[in-house]
């Protein structure tokens, strides 16, 4: 609390350059002063200093880039990167900047997803993309992955089959799939049936 009232001091006053802040951003033990220096940062006038914590090892840093950058300082390499972070938070603000250039999200998903060699965590993000903008057509994607050897994987693909089939499809299409072994992922489909799903953890 006291290295936060003095960081708030500090803002008051006028003290911390640029420099200072992004190195609060980017690297700060607390989230939030993490938080506010990326905050705070919105008031300096050179685009290029929100643009520099896209790719910030914090997630604080990136939500904040993400939000408030300037689509001139946001490249579409750059919005592609952040539609499969790590952080649901951070690919809810990308999918908004992303619409809102005409793109078609949950085809990129789609797309990402052929890459074989795809991160667990890309895997993740994708499925978990097209939960909220794929449609029928990524029930067989989802259900592909649910023996996959990650265990955020599978569990993301059970969501995907959730928000994308009916009640009957998601537990036949589950049960199907995963070996009743040494899990249990409990899920409530559409209809608002509750379902427990067993299956073999990593």
């Amino acid at each position: 609390r006291v290295r936060r009232w003095a960081f708030e001091l500090g803002h008051q006053l006028d003290v911390f350059t640029t420099e200072q802040l992004m190195q609060g951003a980017q690297g700060d033990v607390d989230p939030w002063i993490r938080a506010v220096c990326a905050e705070w940062l919105l008031r300096t006038p050179d685009p290029g200093v929100l643009a520099a914590l896209l790719d910030a090892g914090f997630v604080e840093a990136r939500l904040v880039a993400v939000t408030r950058v300037p689509d001139t300082s946001l490249s579409d390499d750059a919005l592609s990167v952040l539609l499969v972070d790590r952080a649901p938070r951070v690919r809810d603000q990308a999918r908004w900047r992303a619409h809102r250039r005409g793109w078609d999200v949950a085809g990129f998903y789609r797309r990402t997803l052929t890459d074989g060699t795809a991160l667990p965590s890309v895997v993740v993000a994708c499925l978990s993309g097209l939960a909220w903008t794929g449609d029928e057509r990524d029930i067989d994607a989802a259900v592909s992955r649910l023996q996959h050897p990650s265990g955020q994987v599978r569990a993301a693909a059970v969501g995907t089959v959730e928000a994308r089939a009916t009640s009957g499809e998601a537990v036949s299409e589950v049960e199907m799939t995963l070996d009743a072994e040494e899990y249990t992922v409990t899920f409530a489909d559409i209809d608002g049936a509750v379902f427990n799903v067993r299956g073999c953890a990593s």
